[in-house]
């Protein structure tokens, strides 16, 4: 119990001994130097939260004179009465060394410290001149703070209050009684205020104009680098697109190449004599190819770099192209296997099975397992291997055998896009053709 006391009494101690702490440290202070006057305030152990924020730089002088004479023991200070009593009774720092103080403090000194010396101002317009901008540009912490658009009532309002912050009431009978100004104030005369206004809102105007140049420039100056950019984009699109290009008949070239390879066994299927009198597998299997190539002729597409290509070959067509986003599509008649054939005078009727295939290979993946996921799914999208069953006429032109095909018939031989009625077959060979073509070249292509 009497240790909880004493706990308490202890508690109750500390401000009082940290308030005589802080007082001893502002004891004798120099009221002269601002940076010991800012070691004062600081010993106090509420310097942050409650000191610091008193001293803003909008605070009047007197107000901070006050609290400087409080922390620093002056007689008189504690108990001091605006009312009965000046700071002049006391010995104070003066409003020059308050904005100082401030200063240290804030980074910044008071705002109405431009205003002061009016007393000893031999002209006092100029010190008008003087107080009223750089007063306002403190007090709003903004350094172009434009007084231009004031009038003579608000410009001698504002002169007035800044100067109120520094001086104490008068107690002079006259105009001004109780107003806080110097003893020697006049008020400004409304020409002269005017005239000040006017040049300064020249020099502004002149500042806008100037900068509204500077602005002018930046913006021709980013139009034409805008406008470089794009030119400079335009011509690396252009050489990538000769790149592209480049590249792409490259690779046609080559494709040319390794095509010029089957070109002899292309001769030999297109030219081979066929007796009139037998019909066997591969006879049919070339009249079967031949109505394929009919169906889709050798051609060739170009938009920009991408190439696309019908490229007849010994057992269907396949095509090809540049673009790597696009797949090779690859048509084929494997092979024939006869089951009958009645043949007479250059005309047969054959029953047959035909092993056809329509394949997908996405060649621009280098990914080889990916790629043959793709393929695979192309594959079942395209049709893939199929076996048929067909029955049809023959007839021999003289070098070779012609199938008679009836238009159901043809469409089972063909990739599984073909679609359409018997009456349209030549629209729907030209429709279907550009189908593929557009699908697997990745654009329209007629």
């Amino acid at each position: 119990m009497r240790f909880c006391l004493l706990l308490l009494m202890c508690l109750l101690y500390l401000p009082s001994y940290a308030s005589a702490q802080a007082s001893a440290a502002c004891e004798n202070v120099d009221i002269h130097d601002a940076a010991a006057i800012k070691s004062c305030l600081e010993s106090d152990p509420q310097y942050a939260a409650r000191i610091k924020p008193m001293f803003e730089p909008n605070k009047k002088c007197e107000f901070l004179q006050l609290q400087i004479a409080q922390k620093s023991g002056f007689p008189g200070a504690k108990k001091f009465n605006p009312k009965t009593s000046t700071l002049a009774d006391m010995n104070v720092p003066s409003c020059e060394t308050i904005s100082q103080v401030v200063e240290l403090i804030h980074g910044t000194p008071s705002s109405w410290s431009p205003c002061l010396g009016y007393e000893q101002a031999s002209d006092k317009f100029e010190h008008f001149k003087t107080c009223l901008p750089k007063y306002n540009q403190l007090r709003y912490q903004n350094a172009d703070y434009d007084i231009s658009g004031m009038d003579c009532k608000r410009a001698i309002a504002s002169y007035q209050q800044a100067l109120s912050l520094i001086y104490p009431a008068r107690e002079d009978a006259g105009e001004y009684i109780g107003r806080k100004l110097p003893p020697s104030y006049v008020t400004p005369d409304c020409e002269n205020v005017n005239a000040f206004i006017n040049e300064k809102k020249n020099i502004s105007i002149a500042k806008m104009e100037k900068n509204a140049e500077i602005e002018k420039a930046k913006r021709i100056r980013r139009g034409e680098e805008k406008a470089q950019r794009a030119e400079e984009e335009k011509e690396l699109r252009a050489r990538k697109q000769k790149v592209r290009e480049s590249l792409a008949r490259y690779d046609e070239n080559f494709q040319d190449s390794l095509d010029e390879m089957s070109k002899a066994a292309m001769d030999r299927v297109k030219t081979a004599e066929h007796p009139t009198d037998t019909i066997d597998n591969s006879h049919i299997h070339t009249t079967l190819i031949k109505k394929i190539w009919d169906r889709f002729p050798e051609e060739r597409y170009q938009s920009g770099s991408n190439i696309a290509k019908t490229i007849h070959t010994t057992h269907g067509f396949k095509t090809w192209t540049s673009n790597e986003m696009a797949p090779n599509f690859y048509h084929t008649i494997k092979n024939v296997d006869i089951q009958n054939c009645d043949t007479e005078n250059g005309k047969a009727h054959c029953t047959y099975k035909v092993s056809v295939s329509s394949r997908i290979d996405y060649h621009g993946m280098r990914n080889q397992q990916q790629r043959a996921v793709y393929n695979k799914l192309g594959d079942f999208a395209g049709g893939g291997p199929r076996i048929l069953t067909l029955e049809s006429n023959f007839t021999h032109d003289g070098t070779q055998w012609n199938a008679n095909l009836d238009h159901d018939q043809i469409k089972q031989i063909m990739p599984p896009e073909m679609q359409g009625d018997p009456n349209s077959a030549a629209a729907e060979r030209e429709r279907t053709h550009c189908d593929v073509m557009s699908t697997l070249s990745g654009w329209p292509v007629c």
